[in-house]
């Protein structure tokens, strides 16, 4: 292994030489033959310039990296026909590298305790697992065509998603200004009006319910609230995969996968079964996770009753746990056992909180190198301390479950999570409950398995209406609902009502004036069942059913709903354009992808292509884009409409603009 460590970076370097004069060579008798010496003399000089470059480069970074044990270290796999004698030698000046736990040059351990500090611990981070494999240049071109084919999907896709929210704007628009003009403001809700009986009506008021939401289970109800909701939670390891690729000199790639676990608090149970590394395990909960919600039902609003698509809307929270187990005094937590809550001799309460949160820091939260960061910032620590800790650190290591670990230090030394001992939690509710924090917990909080239970109501109170009154409740003003003279907005199915005149009280909202418009049929005449659920996905919520849980003027209601689509139509219009770019990006990838079968150089001039593949599916997606937008809008507004279709023009421009002036690059004075 020594000699092939010696020899190899020789050979390689002797092969790139005589690659480099070869095809140096060539390019030289190729300039003497057509008379353009003068063109090929910057590839005559850059290739061998670059290969000479990458072999140092790689030949330097082989040995800047120290090389792990696979053997010692458990947290450390290769897959894919990496073992350990070729993870040591170079191959054509590039070493294959590993690390610990992550990238980077693994911490080394600096014993030397005392006068200028104390050097930390050299393990990798107990939190990580790190998989080595490779991809050849085969499999990587399998990948990029399965690329082109989502890609196709999703540039399909994003025709429709932007036809559809153009016409939806444009609809929206319409409708906002005819609804301004009709609206009554200022409605009492006190009595149901008939005058005012199919009317779009804005009202201010309070809702209200008699009824009462309870949980049994923990004892807790409320009173005049729309909504009670429970979120059961369970402290878990929660697995988090890294990948990273990089490319080698033959086409393919080598992945590094790296494994991270933390804990954290989740309403769906996490199995660990399926975890890469087997020692984080997460226990069953105690009771079912997830969330459950009680509403009311009826809720009033003055003399109207508020449909249950209202109330549902209503989602100003407040967390009520404190409510639960009313009156409940509760049994006091015994002490916590071992250790009688006494520090080691030498380590202050402060030092043994920094101590602990770098150990979990490093060994639960994967931030590699933190223990030694506490022990470089550590300029007063004795000698038998810092062995002391450092025997710990090393347990925590081992340990399996290093989160358990670190809470068995805290109640060792008296320190629960957070600084605050077990006995300082509260009293002990019904089912081993404590109140911590605005929450139901058991355990310290902060340990694996440990259960938390938040409630939240959502009282009632002020609230605003802008809708149809429709007898003694509200519907939507829907987009294709007409409206008659006298103001009454008429039903879908066409039922005619009494037209009465009303307007006794202010009629209309100050908004800018807009278009009236009709559409018909789709991007592509309905013939499309894809296009066809983008579609109906994109109209659904095409009206004005407004309900806000403050006192608002109209104008400030109408204002609001306007942004509120302003918003829809923006997200939904740079979703369409990213939809058709990158489907092209990913169309046009198995090109340059057939140059990673060129050996050393074949990556690099995928770069380059990439690039200008990249640049050609960006310009004719914003082209495609702009065409889409501005075909959608010539119906309704022809001079937006122009507008978007001149933007595509300068993009075609400026594509045609970079034609010619590659043309002309390659078409030079001979």
């Amino acid at each position: 292994l020594a000699q092939a460590t010696i020899t190899q970076p020789v050979l390689s370097l002797a092969f790139e030489l005589f690659v480099t004069a070869s095809v140096s060579n060539q390019f030289h008798a190729m300039g003497h033959r057509t008379g353009q010496f003068h063109r090929a003399m910057p590839l005559y000089m850059a290739l061998p310039t670059a290969l000479l470059l990458i072999h140092f480069s790689g030949h330097a970074r082989a040995h800047e990296v120290d090389m792990p044990d696979f053997d010692e270290d458990p947290a450390i796999e290769v897959k894919d026909g990496f073992n350990e004698e070729s993870d040591t030698v170079e191959l054509f000046g590039m070493r294959r590298r590993t690390s610990y736990g992550g990238f980077g040059s693994p911490r080394r351990r600096a014993p030397a305790y005392g006068g200028g500090g104390y050097g930390g611990g050299a393990y990798p981070s107990g939190g990580n697992r790190v998989v080595y494999g490779h991809k050849s240049a085969g499999s990587v071109f399998k990948d990029s065509i399965m690329a082109a084919m989502t890609g196709f999907v999703l540039f399909v896709l994003g025709f429709p998603c932007l036809w559809f929210n153009e016409q939806r704007q444009a609809k929206m628009e319409d409708l906002f200004f005819r609804a301004a003009k009709v609206a009554r403001t200022d409605v009492s809700p006190d009595k149901v009006d008939p005058d005012y009986e199919r009317m779009l009506v804005h009202m201010k008021g309070y809702s209200k319910t008699e009824q009462e939401l309870s949980d049994p289970q923990y004892q807790l109800k409320v009173t005049n609230c729309a909504h009670l909701t429970r979120l059961t939670e369970m402290y878990q390891w929660v697995e988090q995969e890294h990948t990273e690729e990089r490319d080698d000199n033959f086409g393919g790639k080598e992945t590094i996968t790296t494994y991270s676990y933390q804990t954290e608090w989740r309403s769906d149970e996490v199995s660990s079964s399926s975890f890469n590394d087997p020692s984080h395990n997460n226990p069953s909960p105690s009771t079912a996770l997830g969330t459950q919600r009680w509403n009311a039902s009826p809720v009033t609003f003055g003399a109207f009753t508020l449909p249950d698509r209202m109330v549902k809307r209503l989602c100003k929270e407040e967390n009520c746990t404190s409510a639960a187990f009313p009156g409940v005094v509760g049994s006091e937590a015994s002490p916590t056992p071992g250790g009688g809550g006494q520090l080691p001799p030498g380590l202050d309460s402060f030092t043994a909180k920094g101590f602990l949160s770098a150990l979990e820091a490093e060994y639960v939260g994967g931030q590699q190198g933190a223990v030694g960061d506490f022990f470089d910032n550590q300029n007063s620590l004795s000698e038998e301390t810092g062995q002391q800790l450092e025997s710990l650190e090393e347990q925590a290591r081992s340990s399996g479950n290093p989160q358990g670990f670190v809470q068995s230090l805290r109640r060792q030394w008296g320190l629960a999570a957070g600084g605050v001992s077990a006995t300082r939690q509260g009293p002990v509710l019904p089912g081993g409950w404590r109140h911590m924090g605005g929450h139901l917990m058991t355990g310290t909080g902060h340990d694996v398995g440990d259960m938390r239970v938040t409630f939240t109501k959502v009282p009632c109170g002020e609230t605003t209406i802008l809708a149809v009154q429709a007898g003694s409740s509200f519907e939507p003003m829907d987009v294709k609902a007409e409206v008659s003279e006298s103001g009454k907005i008429l039903p879908l199915a066409s039922l005619q009502q009494p037209l009465n005149p009303g307007g006794r009280q202010n009629i209309g909202i100050n908004v800018e004036e807009g278009g009236s418009l009709s559409f018909a049929g789709g991007c592509c005449g309905g013939c499309c069942a894809a296009c066809g659920l983008v579609g109906a996905a994109i109209e659904s919520g095409e009206s004005i059913d407004e309900i806000h849980e403050s006192h608002m003027s109209a104008q400030e209601v109408m204002e609001s709903a306007m942004s509120s689509q302003k918003m829809i139509h923006l997200g939904l219009r740079v979703g369409g354009w990213l939809l058709i770019c990158l489907g092209l990006s990913l169309m046009f990838d198995p090109f340059p992808t057939l140059f990673r079968f060129i050996p050393f150089l074949g990556t690099y001039i995928q770069t380059v292509v990439g690039w200008i593949t990249g640049l050609l599916a960006f310009l004719l997606g914003s082209f495609l884009a702009c065409m889409t937008i501005g075909l959608a809008w010539m119906a309704a507004h022809p001079a937006k409409g122009i507008k978007f279709l001149l933007m595509g023009v300068v993009c075609i421009a400026f594509m045609y603009m970079l034609a010619i002036m590659q043309s002309q690059a390659s078409s030079g004075p001979v």
